[in-house]
């Protein structure tokens, strides 16, 4: 049976997400000529990959309650570790790739072991993990970039579907499409949004919650490596100070894409137009040559503004409960 209120909740709430990408496209298409061209729109897309499959990772630990501060970080550090591999090694080609998604995945398995064995706030052991495997990334590297990558080592970031569709595009849409069926349609994305909802009562009702929160720590690690492979791809070149502070315009868009501070709630849909919302800011900053500091200011405005309605919204839901609860006791 199809729950209409159910429907309606849901419209209503997308309606709001799309609304801000919306309004921004259409005022950068009436004040720049070239904001509608193909070639800046492809431009568009192919920027906000790596930043949109970094947000997707940072969604799933949120659901779950927990933050990631280290998502740039591991990003730099396994791109250039994979990519020097693959420079430097007869093979490093064909074994570069899945050496960077078994490594992202064992620095997530790190993290998400440190917080459920020693009960560490996410916030500090995430906020080391940026500091250390942004610095080891810099050293191994002494600040230079990685660069001569093998053509099978960029196909991903760079290749081109039929002389036009861009694989790395068809990788992002792959990558959401699963990863939005597998939290509202697996047991295993239930079990997510139970442990961000109520930790206890997910404890209680026999859910492993430290292995589920480790679990999306290796979720995120696999996703952050990915985007990593994909930006080196696409430049031709590894860089160690890569997607410098990209954790936070991650974090940004997964906020403003319906992800609440607290966990259990959100979805890769909403991060999706997050991440389009802070994209086409800074394309419209480009084009227009604005000082970043406005872009910046704009940005932060909208995260707040998100913020505040999100409030109001889980507010009035509550007042609704204890309503309904106080006339079911009369």
């Amino acid at each position: 049976m199809v729950n209409r209120k159910e429907i309606r909740r849901k419209s209503r709430r997308y309606s709001c997400l799309v609304l801000p990408p919306l309004v921004i496209a259409l005022i950068l298409s009436f004040m720049s000529e070239y904001f509608l061209t193909p070639v800046n729109l492809g431009n568009l897309l192919l920027q906000m990959t790596s930043t949109a499959i970094a947000a997707m990772g940072i969604t799933f630990i949120m659901i779950a309650g927990e933050y990631d501060l280290s998502c740039a970080a591991v990003l730099a550090f396994t791109a250039v570790l994979s990519a020097s591999l693959a420079v430097r090694s007869p093979f490093g080609a064909v074994l570069g790739i899945p050496f960077a998604l078994a490594l992202g995945a064992g620095i997530g398995f790190l993290n998400g072991w440190l917080i459920s064995k020693f009960s560490i706030p996410s916030l500090v052991v995430t906020l080391a993990a940026m500091k250390i495997w942004r610095g080891v990334a810099l050293w191994l590297t002494g600040g230079r970039t990685v660069s001569g990558l093998p053509e099978v080592y960029c196909f991903p970031g760079c290749a081109r579907l039929f002389g036009v569709v861009p694989v790395s595009l068809i990788i992002l849409a792959v990558l959401y499409i699963a990863g939005q069926l597998m939290l509202s349609r697996t047991r295993y994305g239930y079990e997510i949004y139970a442990v961000g909802r109520d930790a206890e009562a997910a404890t209680l009702s026999g859910l492993g919650v430290k292995k589920i929160r480790r679990n999306v720590y290796i979720v995120g690690g696999i996703l952050y490596a990915i985007a990593g492979l994909l930006m080196a791809g696409r430049v031709g070149a590894a860089l160690p100070a890569a997607a410098d502070s990209m954790e936070f315009t991650a974090m940004s868009a997964a906020i403003i894409g319906g992800c609440a501070l607290g966990g259990g709630r959100g979805s890769l849909v909403g991060t999706f137009l997050g991440v389009l919302t802070m994209s086409l800011l800074d394309n419209g900053a480009d084009l227009l040559q604005l000082s970043y500091y406005w872009i910046s200011i704009v940005q932060g405005v909208i995260i707040l503004a998100a913020l505040v309605i999100k409030t109001q919204g889980v507010q009035k839901r509550q007042k609704q409960t204890e309503s309904l609860h106080s006339d079911r006791v009369k």
